[in-house]
C-alpha cells in the first residue's frame, strides 16, 4: 500500500480550504492594516440599500460601490469581504472601470444575476468589460482621470441561501505598490426582502 505523507496531505487540504474560502469572498486579510487610499463614490455611500427578493432568484448584483486610488502609487486589489452577512456569500467579485462621462458612477443593485438590462446600459459592453477583483491594479486617480475613467465599480455575484439576508458592510483589501497591505471598510449595508418596504 502506498504511504501518504501526512505532512504534504495536511498542507494540500488546508491549500483546498483556502481555495473554497477565496471563492465565496472570505478572506482572512492576515497582516493588513487599516488604510485609506481608497475613496469611494459613485451611488450614495452611507445607510442601507435593498434588493427586492424575487420568487426562484437565489442571486443578486451588489454594484452600489466604486474605488478611486489617492495615493500616487498603484495598488492592487487583492480580496473582498462582506462584513456581519446573514444569507448572503460572494460568488464572485468583479471591477467594472466606469467610463467619464457616464450617467452614473456605478452600476447599482439588482436581483438575480448576471446585471440586469438597465443596469448595463450604463456601460457600453459592461458584461465584457467585468474583469475579477482579485489581482486588479487601480491606478493613482490622476492617472485613471488622463485615461478618461471616473472610477472602479466593484460588482459583486452574490448568492442567497435565506431571506431576508444582508450584509453589514464590505471590506475591501489590497496592497500598494510592492508591499504594506491594507483593508478599507465601506459605509453602505445591504438587504435582500420582499418587498423592499417591509421591515426588516
Amino acid at each position: 500500500m502506498k504511504r501518504v505523507n501526512k505532512a504534504r496531505a495536511t498542507a494540500l487540504l488546508s491549500c483546498a480550504v483556502v481555495a473554497a474560502l477565496i471563492a465565496v469572498g472570505c478572506t482572512s486579510g492576515h497582516g493588513a492594516q487599516p488604510g485609506k487610499m481608497l475613496s469611494y463614490g459613485g451611488l450614495p455611500q452611507d445607510g442601507t440599500a435593498c434588493v427586492p427578493a424575487l420568487a426562484g432568484a437565489s442571486d443578486a448584483t451588489y454594484g452600489f460601490t466604486s474605488v478611486n486610488n489617492t495615493d500616487s502609487s498603484p495598488i492592487t486589489l487583492t480580496g473582498v469581504r462582506l462584513l456581519e452577512a446573514d444569507g448572503l456569500a460572494i460568488e464572485k467579485a468583479y471591477v467594472l472601470a466606469i467610463p467619464m462621462g457616464a450617467d452614473v458612477g456605478a452600476i447599482g443593485n439588482s436581483s438575480g444575476w448576471p446585471p440586469a438590462e438597465w443596469q448595463l446600459k450604463y456601460v457600453p459592453g459592461a458584461l465584457g468589460k467585468l474583469a475579477a477583483l482579485d489581482g486588479f491594479i487601480v491606478p493613482p486617480r490622476s492617472r485613471a482621470k488622463a485615461s478618461q475613467i471616473s472610477g472602479y465599480n466593484v460588482v459583486l455575484h452574490l448568492t442567497v441561501s435565506s431571506l431576508p439576508a444582508r450584509f453589514n458592510a464590505l471590506r475591501i483589501y489590497y496592497v500598494r505598490g510592492s508591499g504594506g497591505a491594507f483593508y478599507q471598510d465601506t459605509t453602505v449595508s445591504l438587504e435582500v426582502r420582499a418587498p423592499c418596504e417591509a421591515a426588516s
